[in-house]
């Protein structure tokens, strides 16, 4: 049974992972099988070695998805949270093409309150006060809290962060909803592997006798002020529980697939999947993302697929970034750019088109950094070095990265020569300063290309369930 047969139009959709970082995907080379489901779907597509995010956190990054503009460009980040209708995102172009536009997100960037559900006909959110009880009490409660967590704490191991939902919300939304005469635009984004990391028994990788709690949650905040140490057997409960996460992860996609297979869902469909961004597990003495730019946080699994399009199991060596996917589908599916306002500086993600022209860098950028969770939880670190925009210049020579410049707006910046350094280990800014500036007159020259986006502050207003929500997951 094939979907939208009247014009051949192919289905797009997106599935992001959130804080998954390509490293520990067995399909880029871990020595853990974290992602059967994954690597199958690779052999059959096209898998893009170096996919560097804009951005290390999910709402810049995603809004840079959505809008194929770079977060200098969107604006959107902690100080400015909300997407501006300025931009058009896919979902907005696609609606007005015709596609059924739906989004199920499990992180909370990913809504409306942020600007993200824009153009999604259907959006679903899993954040939110418990129905019943706001039936008694018109605030969010201690009891309606610990109600929450404790549900999230008991179901978490078997249905991961809203997980197991999901796969539920898909299949009655194919059900009941999706008109099978028009073309489909769909997003999922996935909380796994995002911190805190469950234990699933069935997707373990802990080793020994030792008996793993239900809930690893290590405070990442503590540890980078020094309040924290972890010990050699810890930081592997770390990598074991968040390999973990994948596994799982990786195994209800594929029973989403399957249910999608049968029901002829896939079929002429741009499967694309990929991470916001990635994760520091103790690398760079930090835990979490959205500090810095380094390597961890930035590369991710980037897999796409379609029987004409992409296919065959290719591997292209050449740098790609998620800001290459609007103007992909804008190639693929025959949009008028003239009518999309959008000044995109991506490029087509086709594997010949790649190769023929591969960019020469690639650019990501970490502006206006959260630290309300520092000065909560530990009001008497200093974190002036940590008060500052950066931003990545990453070179690509032929087929692996070069030199890496991490710029840094109070004049701290670092250099890397990643061919001998992936690590990024040794800084050569004091070393090497005629690299180093060439580097800086790149990023320069590249930032003049575009208008600076500026909008100005906007801490959008977030209700009690959101604010409290967001506090979990270590943001605030």
């Amino acid at each position: 049974m094939n979907s939208n047969p009247e014009n051949n139009r192919p289905n797009v959709l997106i599935v992001v992972m959130d804080a998954a970082r390509a490293r520990n995907f067995s399909c880029y080379g871990y020595e853990r099988k974290t992602t059967p489901v994954i690597d199958e779907i690779a052999s059959q597509g096209v898998l893009y070695e170096q996919c560097i995010s804009s951005a290390s956190w999910t709402l810049p990054s995603m809004s840079s998805l959505f809008t194929g503009l770079y977060g200098s460009q969107h604006g959107t980040n902690f100080r400015h949270q909300f997407l501006e209708r300025d931009h058009a995102t896919i979902a907005e172009v696609l609606s007005n093409e015709g596609y059924q536009t739906t989004l199920f997100a499990t992180v909370e960037w990913v809504s409306k309150t942020f600007g993200l559900a824009r153009g999604f006909e259907h959006a679903t959110s899993y954040v939110g006060g418990v129905p019943w009880m706001r039936k008694i009490f018109k605030k969010t409660t201690k009891i309606e809290k610990l109600w929450r967590l404790g549900k999230w704490y008991l179901l978490g191991p078997k249905h991961g962060k809203y997980t197991y939902t999901v796969s539920q919300d898909v299949r009655r939304w194919f059900n009941t909803q999706y008109q099978k005469d028009k073309p489909y635009f769909a997003v999922m984004h996935f909380g796994d592997p995002h911190w805190p990391w469950f234990h699933h028994p069935q997707h373990s990788w802990i080793e020994g006798k030792r008996r793993p709690p239900r809930l690893y949650a290590p405070d990442g905040h503590k540890y980078m002020a020094g309040e924290l140490e972890l010990s050699e057997e810890d930081s592997q409960m770390m990598m074991d529980f968040y390999d973990g996460e994948i596994s799982f992860l990786d195994h209800q996609m594929g029973k989403i697939f399957d249910m999608m297979k049968q029901g002829g869902y896939l079929d002429n469909t741009i499967l694309i999947i990929l991470a916001d961004h990635g994760e520091q597990l103790t690398e760079h003495q930090l835990i979490g993302h959205g500090f810095s730019v380094y390597e961890d946080v930035l590369h991710v699994p980037f897999i796409v697929h379609h029987p004409e399009y992409f296919s065959g199991g290719e591997r292209v060596k050449e740098a790609v970034q998620n800001v290459d996917v609007f103007p992909t589908l804008i190639e693929l599916l025959n949009l008028d750019k003239e009518k999309i306002p959008n000044h995109m500086l991506g490029r087509s993600l086709l594997p010949e088109k790649v190769r023929a022209n591969p960019r020469p860098f690639t650019v990501s950028e970490r502006l206006a950094p959260s630290l309300k969770r520092f000065r909560r939880v530990v009001p008497h670190f200093d974190t002036t070095p940590m008060e500052r925009h950066m931003r990545a210049l990453r070179e690509v020579n032929g087929n692996g990265p070069g030199y890496k410049l991490i710029w840094g707006s109070d004049g701290r910046h670092e250099l890397f020569n990643l061919a001998e350094d992936l690590g990024e280990n040794e800084n050569l800014a004091e070393r090497d300063p005629e690299k180093l500036q060439e580097m800086l007159d790149k990023l320069a020259d590249w930032m003049a290309t575009f208008e600076m986006a500026d909008f100005g502050e906007l801490e959008t207003h977030i209700d009690e369930a959101l604010t409290q929500r967001l506090q979990e997951l270590g943001y605030l």
